[in-house]
């Protein structure tokens, strides 16, 4: 857990630096640590452990959809020059991925494998809202 807390704010601290997020949650502390997306992460552990959810639950939502949105990745390399052995390569990537979210998903409940469709949905629905927002700023950045 503590490994996984040096990182994992970074990610959302390059896309909040894009304007995919509020500015302010990239914002560091004095020793250089992104203390509000960090306090998210301390509170998206806690409150299931407060509450007395399913860790076992919550690990296969998490890689579950991880994986999903993984998979658009893979799909986005798949638009990279057409070099064949790439694409065999991501074929088989994409095969363990689907397999690996089938795993994790399976095992959901309805209503969480609900809230994880709902959460997808979600951040494709905020992506495609942001998304000019984003550009326009991409854009301002480069002009100058």
């Amino acid at each position: 857990l503590n490994g996984t807390l040096s990182w994992v704010t970074r990610g959302l601290q390059a896309a909040a630096k894009q304007g995919w997020l509020p500015e302010k949650t990239a914002e560091e502390n004095r020793n250089g640590v992104p203390a509000i997306l960090l306090m998210v992460f301390f509170l998206m552990g806690a409150i299931p452990i407060l509450t007395g959810m399913d860790l076992t639950l919550i690990s296969n939502m998490g890689v579950g959809t991880d994986m999903v949105t993984e998979f658009m990745v893979l799909l986005a390399c798949w638009r990279l020059p057409d070099i064949f052995p790439l694409h065999i390569l991501l074929f088989f990537i994409g095969i363990l991925m689907i397999g690996t979210s089938y795993v994790n998903l399976s095992d959901l409940t309805v209503p969480a494998a609900i809230a994880c469709g709902i959460y997808i949905l979600v951040m494709f629905v905020y992506t495609q809202v942001r998304y000019p927002y984003v550009k326009a700023k991409q854009e301002k950045k480069e002009d100058k």
